[in-house]
C-alpha cells in the first residue's frame, strides 16, 4: 500500500490539473488518514479550497440520518467528524443540498448541467454583446466619407 505521503502528492497532481473539484457529501465521514483525524476526502477537499485555481462545489446531503444503515456513520465519533465537515462545506460559497429519496447521481447531472448551461450562456452573452461593437468599428473605419 503507498503511503500517505505519496497519496496526498498523487492528490495535490490531481488537483493541479483540475477546474472543478465536486464534493459530495452524504453519510459516512470516509477513511481516516494515517496517524490524523481527518479523512483523506476532507484532506482533498481543504487542499482543492486552498488552490486559487480550482473552483469547489459542494453537495451536501441534508438529512443523513435518513440515508440507509450501511451508508450512515458507524459510530458516534464518526457522525461528530461528519457534522462538522458537513457545516464547513455548507459554509463555502458554492453549495447545494440533496435529499436522501434524490438519486446523488441525478442530482449531479441536474445541478453540474445546470451551471455548465449558465456558464456557456453568460460568455454567449457576453460575446454576443461585443461582437456588434467589434463589427460596427470595422464598419466605420473602412465607411467612404460622404
Amino acid at each position: 500500500m503507498a503511503s500517505s505521503s505519496s497519496q496526498f502528492d498523487y492528490i495535490r497532481e490531481r488537483l493541479n490539473d483540475t477546474d472543478i473539484y465536486v464534493l459530495l457529501l452524504g453519510g459516512r465521514y470516509g477513511i481516516l488518514t494515517p496517524g490524523e483525524d481527518r479523512s483523506y476526502t476532507h484532506e482533498e477537499y481543504e487542499m482543492a479550497k486552498a488552490n486559487p485555481d480550482v473552483r469547489v462545489l459542494s453537495f451536501v446531503c441534508n438529512h443523513p440520518e435518513n440515508r440507509p444503515v450501511e451508508r450512515r456513520w458507524q459510530d458516534d465519533d464518526e457522525h461528530d467528524k461528519l457534522m462538522r465537515f458537513t457545516k464547513e462545506a455548507e459554509s463555502s460559497k458554492m453549495v447545494g443540498l440533496w435529499n436522501v429519496d434524490t438519486s446523488p447521481e441525478n442530482m449531479l447531472k441536474t445541478n453540474i448541467s445546470l451551471g455548465m448551461a449558465v456558464s456557456v450562456c453568460s460568455v454567449g452573452l457576453r460575446t454576443a454583446g461585443l461582437w456588434p461593437l467589434r463589427n460596427n468599428r470595422r464598419r466605420s473605419s473602412h465607411a467612404s466619407p460622404s
